[in-house]
């Protein structure tokens, strides 16, 4: 009988350890998942949302500001006048001849000139050593050199008695000679700085355009280095003018010589 009754008194024993360990977690669960419950996303995202805004907003706000101030100061500390140079334009030019008293009747035509592609634009080309050139965007010539010179030639040999007219070559005139020339030189030799110069260098060739007479009566090139006073594009102009009346000089003498 005892023993019966230690038996029901242990299972009684563990049937209310049980229950008492059930009823005692149980409100702990119950509350826990009370306590989920009221967590939603939604509310998850709106505070994580109102957690993050104001940083944001205030770092925007600060970059705003930041930039602002940084442009008062560049509005304070940088000039808004030109800081580059003008560009400068020149001309070459010969002095003006005497009116030519020529007895001839022969008509010369001047052909367009060519000129090497190293020099064939309008900016000032410097050779500063052996193989090194350098060209002047801000000192040019006022239309393109082989244009400006033709002219000039065409001036040149018209003011002298060799020939009745010296045209162009859109002229109508039927020519007894075409002159055509080649520039292949055309730069400011600053090799050495304490010797500047201007060079020209210009290949002519004359075609007799006579019937029966046909061919090339002179074929000559001139090159002149003429020393500048200073390094400057003044006077490199006045160089080129002087070595370009040079060449013109001398390529009369030698047609007056050719007994045209």
């Amino acid at each position: 009988m005892n023993r019966w009754r230690r038996r029901v008194n242990r299972k009684n024993h563990l049937n209310l350890s049980g229950r008492a360990s059930i009823s005692a977690t149980r409100p702990l669960f119950v509350r826990s998942a009370r306590r989920f419950d009221k967590v939603s996303v939604r509310s998850a995202r709106c505070r994580c949302g109102r957690a993050i805004l104001p940083l944001g907003a205030g770092s925007k706000w600060l970059i705003q500001r930041g930039a602002l101030l940084l442009m008062i100061f560049l509005i304070g500390c940088v000039s808004l006048e030109k800081s580059y140079p003008d560009r400068h334009y020149f001309a070459l030019e010969l002095a003006p001849g005497k009116s030519p008293n020529s007895t001839s009747d022969r008509v010369l035509s001047v052909a367009s000139l060519r000129i090497s592609p190293r020099y064939a634009d309008r900016s000032f080309v410097y050779r500063t050593s052996t193989a090194a050139y350098e060209a002047d965007f801000y000192n040019q010539f006022l239309i393109a050199p082989d244009s400006m010179i033709g002219e000039e030639l065409r001036k040149g040999l018209a003011a002298s008695e060799l020939f009745k007219y010296v045209v162009g070559p859109s002229n109508s005139l039927q020519p007894n000679y075409v002159l055509e020339g080649s520039i292949n030189a055309l730069y400011g030799d600053f090799r050495d700085p304490s010797r500047p110069a201007a060079v020209l260098e210009i290949e002519f060739f004359l075609y007799n355009q006579d019937a029966g007479a046909t061919g090339v009566s002179l074929q000559k090139r001139y090159e002149k280095s003429v020393p500048l006073s200073e390094k400057s594009p003044e006077a490199l102009i006045k160089g080129w003018d002087q070595g370009l009346a040079d060449i013109v000089a001398a390529l009369l003498a030698d047609l007056k010589a050719a007994n045209l």
